[in-house]
């Protein structure tokens, strides 16, 4: 099948390299923020913790982005939603019962809950919170958000698809609402957000909405608007590029624990989300629009911590508590870890993972990722191999 697509869909094939190289950046943000706060540092200076929290942000705008995109492309029906429906159960929630319940297994035979890495609270009654995604301890935490999203995703496609640019409007004030709510907590620090009641899976007084929908309003942008976005795309790709790789080193010089003698000399820049968000979210259309500067982006370490993304991220924190009770120094402990994680995570997305989501394939009968970016036109104004 990928062969047939890349004779097919060449160009959009190359695209998509590019989101699964974004998603691996994502990744390896995660994974170097985890790591570095356990006693696994390449270099006492270069301590990346804390800057895992960008990787999610950039995680969440990226799936608002793509699966927007592809109800967009698509349409919302009884077919569509079903095959949308079916996708997301499938991708997600095979592997993370699997984790669930070894966590939980292994939890009961040693009598101990590892706070620092995976673990499951309140015993059987957070097992069942976690099943239902209702909850999420830990690293857990960002698929109970995503799969609460995905439940309201087809209605604010619809309602974009429906009504346009009142939609876009609607969406946007909910957004900028959200993160005003959540910044002001860091502004006034006896604010009480109302909005932590709509759910327990919330940032410190705040829900993620407002990221996921820098998401959904960029595809708006690349769907709907893909002539206005050709004309701009001479400064749009080299701004959108330069944007988001100094966002990148900035986040890394003041929200790092130590970064080339720099120790967190402004770490509260991680919680300005409205920036990241909207940072993300130009970059996305760029790359959707064939940005020609990009192409680093389809390299293989990136695309394999991309396309292994959600394996690694359940299984990083397994693996980085089983090496930690090595007597190696931190960059040893670094490297065992980064080759087990991609060769644990190999397997469980060969046996898992991939599975579950060819099953997902038949039993829906549509194919979301290629399709939703087949008919593009190229940055240069010339309709591609897709058309």
């Amino acid at each position: 099948m990928i062969r047939d697509e890349e004779t097919r869909f060449p160009t959009t094939l190359r695209r998509l390299h590019s989101f699964d190289g974004i998603r691996g950046i994502a990744v390896l943000l995660v994974f170097l923020s985890h790591t570095s706060g356990r006693n696994q540092a390449a270099f006492p200076s270069l301590n990346f913790a804390g800057i895992g929290h960008i990787g999610v942000y950039l995680f969440f705008v990226l799936s608002g982005f793509l699966l927007a995109l592809g109800l967009f492309r698509v349409g919302i029906n009884r077919d569509t939603l079903r095959a949308f429906y079916v996708r997301r159960i499938f991708r997600i929630i095979p592997l993370y019962a699997v984790v669930l319940v070894a966590v939980f297994s292994a939890q009961l035979l040693s009598g101990r809950v590892e706070e620092r890495y995976l673990h499951i609270g309140d015993g059987w009654i957070g097992l069942i919170q976690h099943l239902f995604i209702y909850r999420g301890d830990g690293v857990f935490w960002t698929i109970a958000v995503e799969m609460q999203f995905y439940l309201v995703l087809p209605v604010i496609a619809w309602s974009l698809i429906r009504f346009r640019r009142a939609a876009v409007l609607t969406l946007l004030v909910v957004a900028v609402v959200n993160e005003a709510l959540y910044t002001a907590k860091f502004l006034v620090p006896d604010f009480e957000n109302p909005i932590v009641y709509l759910s327990p899976n919330y940032r410190d007084h705040g829900t993620f909405i407002g990221i996921f929908a820098c998401g959904v309003i960029a595809a708006y942008a690349a769907h709907f608007h893909q002539s206005a976005l050709i004309r701009w795309s001479k400064w749009l790709n080299p701004l959108a590029l330069v944007a988001f790789l100094t966002l990148l080193s900035v986040t890394l010089f003041f929200v790092s624990w130590h970064f080339l003698g720099n120790m967190r000399p402004y770490y509260d820049l991680r919680f300005w989300s409205p920036l990241y968000g909207a940072t993300f979210a130009i970059f996305l259309v760029s790359v959707f629009m064939g940005n020609p500067m990009t192409r680093w982006l389809n390299s293989s370490l990136l695309r394999t911590w991309g396309i292994l993304g959600f394996s690694i991220y359940l299984l990083h924190m397994f693996v980085i508590a089983i090496v930690n009770q090595t007597g190696f120094p931190p960059p040893i402990k670094l490297a065992i870890s980064g080759v087990c994680v991609i060769a644990l995570a190999k397997v469980t997305y060969d046996f898992i993972e991939r599975p579950f989501m060819d099953l997902s394939y038949r039993i829906s009968d549509q194919r979301w990722s290629v399709p939703a970016l087949a008919p593009l036109v190229s940055h240069q104004g010339q309709k591609n191999e897709a058309s």
